[in-house]
Protein backbone atom coordinates (compact mmCIF):
# COMPACT_ATOMS: atom_id res chain seq x y z
CA UNK A 1 0.00 0.00 0.00
CA UNK A 2 1.34 3.39 -0.96
CA UNK A 3 1.47 6.25 1.52
CA UNK A 4 1.35 8.70 -1.37
CA UNK A 5 -1.69 10.89 -1.96
CA UNK A 6 -1.86 13.02 -5.12
CA UNK A 7 -4.44 15.71 -5.84
CA UNK A 8 -5.31 15.55 -9.54
CA UNK A 9 -8.14 18.09 -9.67
CA UNK A 10 -8.78 20.95 -7.27
CA UNK A 11 -11.26 23.58 -8.41
CA UNK A 12 -9.57 26.22 -6.26
CA UNK A 13 -6.41 25.96 -8.37
CA UNK A 14 -8.29 25.96 -11.66
CA UNK A 15 -10.09 29.27 -11.21
CA UNK A 16 -10.21 31.29 -14.35
CA UNK A 17 -11.22 28.31 -16.46
CA UNK A 18 -14.88 27.49 -17.14
CA UNK A 19 -17.13 28.85 -14.41
CA UNK A 20 -20.77 28.07 -13.77
CA UNK A 21 -23.01 31.12 -13.48
CA UNK A 22 -26.25 31.09 -11.54
CA UNK A 23 -29.02 33.67 -11.67
CA UNK A 24 -28.25 35.09 -8.23
CA UNK A 25 -24.47 34.80 -8.01
CA UNK A 26 -21.35 33.34 -9.54
CA UNK A 27 -19.62 30.40 -7.90
CA UNK A 28 -15.88 30.19 -8.12
CA UNK A 29 -15.82 26.56 -9.15
CA UNK A 30 -14.61 24.77 -12.25
CA UNK A 31 -16.90 22.46 -14.16
CA UNK A 32 -15.95 18.79 -13.88
CA UNK A 33 -17.17 17.95 -17.39
CA UNK A 34 -14.66 20.01 -19.40
CA UNK A 35 -11.87 18.84 -17.10
CA UNK A 36 -12.80 15.18 -17.67
CA UNK A 37 -13.02 15.71 -21.44
CA UNK A 38 -9.35 16.71 -21.61
CA UNK A 39 -7.45 13.60 -22.74
CA UNK A 40 -4.42 14.44 -20.57
CA UNK A 41 -6.64 14.44 -17.47
CA UNK A 42 -8.33 11.21 -18.51
CA UNK A 43 -4.88 9.66 -18.85
CA UNK A 44 -4.02 10.75 -15.27
CA UNK A 45 -7.10 8.93 -13.97
CA UNK A 46 -6.44 5.69 -15.86
CA UNK A 47 -5.85 2.71 -13.57
CA UNK A 48 -6.10 4.91 -10.46
CA UNK A 49 -8.21 4.59 -7.37
CA UNK A 50 -9.92 7.90 -6.61
CA UNK A 51 -11.29 9.51 -3.48
CA UNK A 52 -13.67 12.26 -4.53
CA UNK A 53 -15.73 15.00 -2.92
CA UNK A 54 -18.10 16.93 -5.16
CA UNK A 55 -21.34 18.86 -5.09
CA UNK A 56 -23.58 18.14 -8.07
CA UNK A 57 -25.63 21.01 -9.50
CA UNK A 58 -28.72 18.80 -9.57
CA UNK A 59 -28.73 18.21 -5.81
CA UNK A 60 -28.03 20.24 -2.69
CA UNK A 61 -25.77 17.61 -1.10
CA UNK A 62 -22.06 16.84 -1.09
CA UNK A 63 -21.07 13.48 -2.57
CA UNK A 64 -18.10 11.64 -1.08
CA UNK A 65 -16.90 8.37 -2.53
CA UNK A 66 -14.25 6.07 -3.89
CA UNK A 67 -14.02 5.33 -7.60
CA UNK A 68 -11.87 3.10 -9.74
CA UNK A 69 -11.94 0.08 -7.45
CA UNK A 70 -11.54 -2.28 -10.44
CA UNK A 71 -8.86 -0.33 -12.30
CA UNK A 72 -8.63 0.77 -15.93
CA UNK A 73 -11.04 3.65 -16.72
CA UNK A 74 -13.44 2.97 -13.83
CA UNK A 75 -12.54 6.14 -11.92
CA UNK A 76 -13.13 8.33 -14.95
CA UNK A 77 -16.41 6.54 -15.63
CA UNK A 78 -17.70 7.08 -12.11
CA UNK A 79 -16.94 10.79 -12.18
CA UNK A 80 -18.43 11.07 -15.66
CA UNK A 81 -21.74 9.74 -14.30
CA UNK A 82 -22.13 13.03 -12.41
CA UNK A 83 -22.15 15.04 -15.65
CA UNK A 84 -25.68 16.20 -16.56
CA UNK A 85 -26.18 16.70 -20.25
Amino acid sequence: MSDKFTVLFDYRKALGRTRRQTTSSTTNSTELGPWLDDFANKKKLYNMRLFYVLKPNAEDVVKIGIAGTRGEAGGWGRLHQYINE
